[in-house]
């Protein structure tokens, strides 16, 4: 991971447990710990207090929203169980109401004292860096960075099919680009990794927006197609190709309107000033490019806005048709939500690579 993308993670970090103030809401619980006495409705009050102020913590730390793979980096660390949500969530179990249920205040300053020393670690992580003159990304005025991430498994560490992969995505997000901004805010690179690939593109509000509500419904999609595609190969196992054949077939064309109606609500959804003959070259284009990337989408790939945007959704605003749609920051969290359950169905159903029924293997350089 690069420099610039811990600096983010840790001054995140650090913020939220300033902004929130994470380190009292644990010396308030080992306090009402260490002076339980027999009232027990003075100790319900003041539960239900901490219980509240957690539940806040919660619902608005910066990594509620964090792209999947920053998180399952953090779960690979110590800091993971110092993560503003996780502290919240140990009160809450921990604060029941009932002084003879409620875990002793020990518990809670070994918590408190582990939580210290991670932000500790992490404020002097982000002075080291800015020591070290490490640039925090730079995403243009009035833009979002969308971040692709395509774990290794997703293309066999093929060259062929990494690029073919990235070309792909880049041509979506240049026709919601241009059907939103008359090609007036082309992407932009705004930051790359390798170990597993993540590429971050500059776009507008709108295009963003296109962009998290397709990611949103191919995540729906792939998980119904997950159950389709595990019904065709167990057919095949059993040796009843003719039915797995026409199976494959109505599950593919199924897979196929589901992609182009979501499509078409998504251009409907934002505005253009473009001919309706280019709004329908546009349109064929995301929904092609859709169909490919719905099958690395189900072997773990994810689009998500990047860390650094998360704080511009309060800002930026993209201009809409539709009145109830949802928002970018929902559309964040509910990516996030949808990918793990993803994973889960993949899981179950051993299903990497399932997708992938039919077709031809990639070329190998």
């Amino acid at each position: 991971m690069i420099a610039s993308r811990l600096l983010q993670i840790a001054s995140d970090f650090v913020n939220d447990y300033d902004k929130m103030k994470v380190d009292g809401l644990l010396r308030e619980a080992a306090n009402l710990c260490s002076n339980r006495s027999a009232n027990n409705i003075h100790f319900a009050n003041q539960s239900n207090q901490i219980r509240a102020q957690a539940d806040k913590i919660i619902a608005s730390t910066r990594f509620r929203s964090y792209p999947k793979c920053y998180l399952d980096f953090l779960d690979t660390t110590p800091i993971s169980a110092s993560l503003p949500s996780r502290v919240a969530r140990f009160v809450k179990s921990g604060i029941t109401g009932n002084p003879t249920t409620t875990i002793s205040s020990n518990e809670f300053n070994e918590i408190a004292n582990v939580a210290r020393a991670a932000v500790a670690e992490m404020r002097n992580l982000v002075n080291t860096l800015e020591r070290m003159n490490v640039e925090r990304l730079a995403i243009p005025e009035n833009s979002l960075s969308v971040e692709f991430f395509l774990p290794r498994t997703g293309f066999d560490n093929s060259v062929f099919e990494y690029l073919g992969l990235n070309e792909r995505v880049d041509s979506i997000m240049i026709a919601l680009s241009e059907f939103v901004d008359n090609d007036n805010h082309k992407p932009e690179l705004i930051f790359t990794s390798t170990t597993d690939p993540i590429i971050g593109f500059g776009v507008s509000v709108g295009a963003a927006y296109g962009v998290m509500r397709l990611i949103s419904g191919l995540l729906d999609i792939a998980k119904k197609s997950i159950d389709l595609f595990s019904s065709i190969r167990m057919l095949r196992e059993n040796s009843v190709a003719n039915t797995a054949k026409d199976m494959q077939d109505v599950a593919e064309a199924l897979t196929k309107k589901d992609i182009e109606k979501l499509v078409d609500d998504i251009f409907r959804s934002l505005k253009s000033e473009l001919s309706d003959g280019r709004k329908n070259e546009l349109r064929n284009t995301v929904t092609i490019h859709a169909e490919a990337l719905l099958i690395v989408i189900a072997d773990g790939a994810t689009i998500s806005l990047s860390p650094e945007s998360l704080t511009r959704l309060d800002s930026l605003k993209p201009d809409l048709t539709i009145a109830d749609a949802p928002t970018l920051a929902q559309l964040q969290l509910e990516s996030g939500s949808k990918t793990r359950e993803l994973e889960l169905a993949v899981q179950t159903k051993g299903g990497h690579g399932l997708l992938r029924i039919g077709q031809k293997e990639p070329e190998k350089n």
